[in-house]
């Protein structure tokens, strides 16, 4: 697994061990290089591109260099720092094959993601699953490493069955809660010019963006789902839902 973060201001990276000279124990690191303070001192190596950041084109200084980071086991991590808008960020990258352009434009990404986790959870309430099953082994925070319990470790293939299809409904939950988070964002994207849409569910003010939020298409649909279906009674979902309440009249005699 690969990472991709913010480092701290305070972050404090080391170079490359000078040469072994024969005498004593090697050297591990070299000298502490603060991260900051390159900032300043290394102020003409900078460089000037300009990426597609949060929605527009921005123009981006930026300077990247290797170093060693660690306690003990040192590891060699490429840090980027970044200028942009009078705002400076450290960035650090364990993929060292990565130009300081593709670390920049992958930790942008950061904030797209956590929106959609954050609608995923409180929106579509992907993570609001009760699957479980008392086969499932219970959780202990005071187990050791090397006593942890996995599904390989279970023989008994009834247990082993219920507890995998515990997983399976719990994987297939939340698959179906990312669609549907997909399918609000596909909504929102072509038809939040409707008038009806455009101006429905403002808490305080209205807001001038484009496009209308997950939450406000979902509570939307909420709302008027079955008013819009009543008005559309030719389409296959209304025929499916027509079908299925005349075989529940017929097999309960519904109305007799």
């Amino acid at each position: 697994m690969e990472i991709i973060t913010k480092a701290k201001k305070n972050c404090t990276a080391y170079a490359d061990p000078p040469e072994y000279c024969g005498r004593g124990r090697p050297r591990k690191k070299g000298d502490s290089i603060k991260l900051f303070d390159l900032f300043n001192t290394v102020r003409n190596d900078f460089k000037m591109t300009n990426l597609f950041l949060y929605g527009k084109l921005q123009d981006v200084n930026y300077y990247s260099i290797d170093l060693l980071w660690g306690r003990g086991l040192y590891v060699k991590l490429r840090f980027v720092l970044v200028e942009m808008n009078d705002n400076k960020s450290i960035l650090v990258s364990t993929l060292l094959d990565l130009t300081p352009e593709k670390i920049i434009e992958a930790y942008s990404y950061r904030f797209k993601i956590e929106v959609s986790f954050k609608s995923l959870k409180e929106v579509c309430f992907g993570f609001s699953y009760h699957f479980w099953t008392t086969y499932m082994p219970k959780l202990d925070k005071y187990i050791k490493i090397n006593n942890i319990i996995n599904i390989e470790s279970i023989t008994d293939e009834v247990v082993r069955g219920k507890i995998l299809d515990t997983l399976t409904a719990i994987e297939k939950y939340v698959m179906c809660s990312c669609i549907a988070l997909g399918l609000l964002q596909m909504l929102s994207l072509k038809y939040s010019n409707i008038a009806v849409i455009s101006k429905f569910r403002w808490l305080r003010t209205y807001s001038n963006e484009k496009y209308a939020s997950e939450a406000t298409i979902a509570y939307y649909l909420r709302k008027y789902y079955f008013r819009l279906l009543s008005r559309n009674p030719f389409l296959s979902i209304v025929q499916i839902i027509i079908s299925k309440q005349a075989s529940f009249e017929e097999d309960f005699d519904v109305g007799t």
